[in-house]
């Protein structure tokens, strides 16, 4: 049982560690996005699109997962697992397991393509912002 919760524990940590370098990433190009051309930024976009794509794949898998999950959740009751428990039905009980730290991981994957959107939004505000900043340096030229 240690060894599964161990690993289960790696993965999630692993996803999350991918996350938070993902933040980190959007972090350094706001602070970087002043000094960089135009033409910098727009490659960035297009490369933050296609990465939120495959983001937005996984994403939408890991969501029907989901879906499915919790109609299996619904299904067990309370009083369904304590039998389990009680008459040691280990393999429904690990199928319960897996099926939840499944779950863990596919909310995992959503928050990534969520986070893969905002990397997107925030470039395309990056570019906004420089457009309106030549404007208005064009008007008071």
């Amino acid at each position: 049982m240690g060894e599964k919760i161990d690993q289960f524990c790696n993965t999630l940590r692993e996803q999350l560690t991918a996350a938070d370098n993902q933040l980190n990433q959007l972090k350094t190009q706001l602070e970087t996005a002043s000094q960089q051309s135009r033409d910098a930024i727009q490659h960035k976009i297009d490369q933050a699109k296609a990465a939120l794509d495959e983001q937005k794949r996984k994403g939408e898998e890991a969501s029907a997962r989901a879906k499915s999950a919790v109609e299996a959740d619904l299904a067990e009751t309370k009083q369904d697992i304590e039998d389990w428990k009680q008459k040691l039905e280990i393999k429904k009980l690990e199928h319960r397991a897996n099926r939840r730290e499944s779950q863990a991981a596919d909310a995992v994957t959503v928050a990534m393509a969520a986070i893969e959107e905002a990397n997107v939004a925030i470039l395309r505000a990056i570019e906004a912002r420089m457009d309106a900043d030549d404007a208005s340096q064009r008007a008071g030229a």
